[in-house]
Formats: structure tokens, sequence, C-alpha cells
């Protein structure tokens, strides 16, 4: 199958007490499912249309603390409901769901009913706005498909008082596991950028998630433009640290909140760092 991919790359977890993983932070065997997602998505999130496609009726939890229901539609360039999607990195629908101020982040994976419509379950922490951000590979016909990431605002009560991004650091320890920044990201498509994890002083013990050994998403601090990375490898052991490789998925430079999910000892886990990525 030919995939279109255009020049934009996505994005797209536990922020202190507020953020988490949806459904997935739970210990599961780890999974052996190969690394589909290889393209360059058309769009960051920011932005509910883009290219033809129109992320559509979309509904959010209207309480916060207490579940609710989110769902929406895709629909094409012709005004029809998409339902047909080419599955990538085990699930046909991604839903990253960030407040604005970027201190809550959730990763869910919502259902299709039979026209299209996907719905999930969904608890946001506190009152503020959020922006649910969808990420898909819409199959055209059977030798092209579109990877797209789309995203609308909503507002769970009050605005709320936003949270200040932490200050940029190469070094975070979030329950007893630490990330560092390695090699530090800078923009373009071919530079490398290395984390490594550590857990009490030893290697992280790390299993797959999605078919891949880490997620990262990362979140433009300024314009809330979504970039989604993952490694390119296994990880490797350095220094007490599993040490794992990735493509800078960077275009524009400043700073980024950046969520890194991956299994630690069966657990997925998420561990938030704020980056500065120079040019």
């Amino acid at each position: 199958m030919r995939r279109r991919f255009l020049p934009w790359l996505l994005v797209g977890v536990l922020v202190g007490v507020l953020a988490g993983c949806g459904e997935d932070a739970k210990p599961v065997a780890a999974e052996s499912v190969p690394h589909s997602h290889t393209g360059l998505p058309a769009g960051d999130g920011t932005r509910a249309s883009y290219v033809g496609y129109t992320l559509a009726d979309a509904t959010f939890p209207t309480k916060a603390g207490e579940p609710g229901d989110y769902s929406f539609r895709i629909k094409d360039f012709t005004g029809a409901t998409v339902t047909d999607y080419v599955t990538d990195l085990t699930r046909d629908m991604h839903v990253y769901v960030v407040s604005t101020d970027l201190a809550v982040y959730r990763h869910v994976h919502p259902t299709m009913a039979a026209d299209g419509t996907w719905t999930g379950s969904l608890t946001v922490p506190r009152d503020g706005t959020y922006r649910l951000i969808t990420e898909f590979i819409a199959r055209r016909d059977a030798d092209t498909s579109e990877q797209l990431v789309l995203g609308v605002e909503r507002t769970v009560g009050k605005p709320g008082v936003a949270v200040p991004v932490p200050a940029a650091s190469r070094t975070t320890t979030d329950d007893g596991v630490t990330l560092d920044v390695v090699v530090d990201p800078t923009v373009g498509k071919d530079r490398q950028m290395e984390l490594g994890l550590s857990r009490d002083g030893e290697p992280a013990s790390l299993g797959t998630y999605l078919g891949v050994y880490a997620h990262i998403s990362a979140f433009n601090v300024e314009t809330g433009a979504l970039v989604h990375m993952h490694p390119l490898g296994t990880p490797e052991t350095v220094d007490q640290r599993s040490v794992l490789s990735f493509h800078s998925g960077f275009t524009v430079a400043g700073e980024y909140r950046m969520f890194v999910q991956t299994r630690i000892s069966g657990m997925v886990r998420t561990v938030p760092i704020t980056v500065n990525v120079t040019g």
C-alpha cells in the first residue's frame, strides 16, 4: 500500500497527580507487534480541518473529576464520514487529550460504531480548556491512505487558572523513574535525540507499548503544536540507563513539554519533562 504523507510531523502519562495514561495504565504483558508508524502525518493537532479532512461533531465530558463520554467523527473532503481506517501501532484511532496549559495529558483509544462515530470514556481532573487530538490513517482506496492529526478545543466548567509549565531541564525523576536527556533535541528530521531511563539507580526494564519501546508526545509550549516520535530500535544499556535513540521530528525550535510513555517492569509509565529544542 502506498501512503501519501505531507511534511508535517505530529504530535502526542502522568503529570504529577494531574495526568495519566487512560485505560492503558495497568500492568500487561509486553507486546510483540511491529512498529508500523513510519510516515509523517499531515497536521499538528492545532486545527480541526486540514487537507480535506475534518474532526467533526466533537463532544466532551461536561464535569471534571468524574467519568464522562467523548465522541467525534472524521469527515473527508466530500463531507462523508470516514469508516475505513488503517491500523497503526495496534489501533485504528489514537486520541490525545491535553490541557492548554500542558499540565494534564491523556492517551486513550475510542471505539468506532458502524456509522463512523468514535466514542470513549474520559475523566479530566479539573476545570479548564482541553484540546482533543486525533491521530489516524484514513484509507482512500486500495492504493492510497492519508495519515493525519486533527484537534479541537473544549472547555470543562470554568476556564480555570493555568499551571505554569516547568522550566526546561535535562533530567527529571517521577515516582522512582529517572529520565535523562543524553543527546539534546534539535531541529531536523536527520538529527538524533537520545533519552536514558533508569529506576532506583538501575537501567529501567523496558517492554513495548502499542508496538514500540516508547512514545514521545511533545507539545510546543507557545503554540501547542504536537510532535510524536518513536525510537529507532531496541534500548541499549549505557551508564546504568536504558538508552533509546530517536530521529528528531522537530521542525520548529523552542520549548516543548514532552511526555515519554514506555512500559517499565510491565507497567505503562509516563514521565513528563520540558526540553529546549535548538535550531
